[in-house]
């Protein structure tokens, strides 16, 4: 037997078993009566209704979990992002870090240049993340977007801890999907700076521990001498 006899033998089936469920349900009506009938209609209509909710958020969450990321990421502009960060720093001297935005293509630059493609949206944000430095302003900032200028972003940074340390630049592109804004995060870079020790800022800094350090084997050279003299 083919598909479609299959299913024709199934809806007759169907439409038989739901006449003798209908006629079933009068009887039943007829011998309780209508008030008792209505409330056991209320009481099954409202688990029917609970059991529909159920399945249509389970049917809601399964299609947004199915959604090409393709269909809204789309809505992104291809663009730029340079991140001009130097190669090495003093410690406890500033520096700036800056993040450009751009719609265009552009080619690495300098060495203090790094270059990465992202997506543009509308709006977006953008954080500079680095546990051993000191940066001006902390925590995303947001700006509106341009799909024919550079935006920029800068910061102040300095660090009092001397060797290698790492700095991150993060962007987050705000998207909407299914009516929530969404943030779609691009790790911009990661760079690695090398903090040179700073000895004059140093001394100026902790000129109390510098003369502590100091000062006590001296005093301790002198109180042995004098003790020896005294002998």
């Amino acid at each position: 037997m083919s598909q479609d006899e299959w299913l024709l033998i199934l809806g007759v089936v169907g439409i038989g078993a739901a006449y003798v469920y209908i006629r079933a349900l009068i009887d039943y009506f007829r011998n309780v009566g209508w008030r008792s009938a209505l409330l056991v209609v209320g009481v099954i209509g409202g688990f029917v209704a609970l059991l529909w909710g159920i399945s249509l958020v389970q049917r809601t969450e399964t299609a947004m979990a199915t959604i090409p990321i393709a269909s809204w990421m789309g809505k992104l502009v291809d663009g730029t992002a340079v991140v001009t960060v130097p190669v090495e720093a003093k410690q406890y001297e500033g520096f700036s870090v800056t993040l450009f935005v751009t719609p265009r293509a552009l080619q690495h630059g300098s060495t203090d240049e790094q270059t990465v493609a992202v997506g543009i949206a509308p709006r977006m944000r953008a954080e500079l993340l680095g546990a051993d430095f000191d940066v001006d302003e902390k925590g995303p900032r947001e700006q509106a977007m341009s799909r024919t200028q550079t935006t920029a972003w800068r910061w102040k940074v300095k660090s009092d801890w001397p060797g290698d340390r790492m700095l991150r630049v993060r962007v987050d592109a705000m998207t909407t999907v299914a009516g929530h804004e969404t943030p779609r995060m691009f790790d911009v870079v990661e760079h690695t700076v090398k903090v040179k020790i700073n000895p004059v800022e140093f001394v100026v800094r902790n000129w109390q521990w510098v003369f502590s350090a100091l000062a006590l084997p001296l005093v301790g050279f002198v109180f042995r001498k004098r003790q020896g003299a005294s002998k």
